[in-house]
C-alpha cells in the first residue's frame, strides 16, 4: 500500500532543506531494503497528473544512507521550485528484475516570499 506523507511549505526561492526518509513495510514491520535498486522522485505541479517538475535520482539530488535499512536522504536544494503552488509526489524504487515499486506519494505547497 502506498502511504502518503504532506511535506512541510516551501517558500520559492529558499533552499530545500534535506528531507530524510526511512521505507518500512508494515505487516510485520520491516525495512525495505533497496541495495541494487534505484530510486527516483517525481514533482508535478497542480495534481499528480500535472505538468511534471522535476525528478531526483541516486546521486542527483537523492542520497541513500543505508541501503539495507531502507534509510534515504532528497538533499539540500537550490532553486527547488521556480513557482507558487501545489505541488505532488511520489517516490518509486526500480528493482534490477524491473519491478518498479510505488512507495509513498504527497504534496507540497510552494509560498511567495513576503516581501516589506
Amino acid at each position: 500500500m502506498v502511504q502518503n506523507l504532506i511535506l512541510d511549505d516551501y517558500i520559492v526561492g529558499d533552499t530545500f532543506g534535506k528531507v530524510k526518509f526511512e521505507l518500512l513495510l508494515d505487516d510485520p514491520i520491516k525495512p525495505i531494503i533497496i541495495k541494487d535498486a534505484s530510486l527516483k522522485v517525481r514533482f508535478t505541479f497542480n495534481n499528480r497528473y500535472g505538468k511534471l517538475v522535476k525528478i531526483l535520482t541516486v546521486g542527483n539530488g537523492i542520497t541513500i544512507t543505508d541501503y539495507i535499512n531502507g534509510k534515504f536522504e532528497i538533499d539540500e536544494i537550490n532553486n527547488f521550485l521556480s513557482s507558487y503552488g501545489n505541488y505532488y509526489y511520489n517516490i518509486e524504487i526500480t528493482y534490477p528484475t524491473g519491478q518498479v515499486i510505488t512507495v509513498l506519494e504527497g504534496a507540497i505547497i510552494a509560498k511567495n516570499k513576503v516581501f516589506n
